[in-house]
């Protein structure tokens, strides 16, 4: 599959008007990326902004 945490950094970055969700099981364990909770989670900050990129990545590190 490749690098999925950088795959969806980059889908997200680059289409902060697209709502993505990512899903894969590892095991029991479901991992998930929800570009609508992670929106709503930030607020007015724009998805594609580097604070919000710097959220994004370590959300992705921990289920990765």
């Amino acid at each position: 599959m490749g690098d999925m945490m950088a795959t969806m950094s980059i889908l997200v970055v680059g289409n902060p008007e697209v709502d993505f969700l990512y899903e894969h099981r590892k095991g029991d364990l479901l991992y998930q990326l929800d570009t609508v909770i992670i929106k709503a989670e930030l607020g007015d900050v724009p998805i594609n902004a580097p604070e919000a990129i710097r959220f994004i990545h370590e959300h992705l590190r921990g289920d990765f």
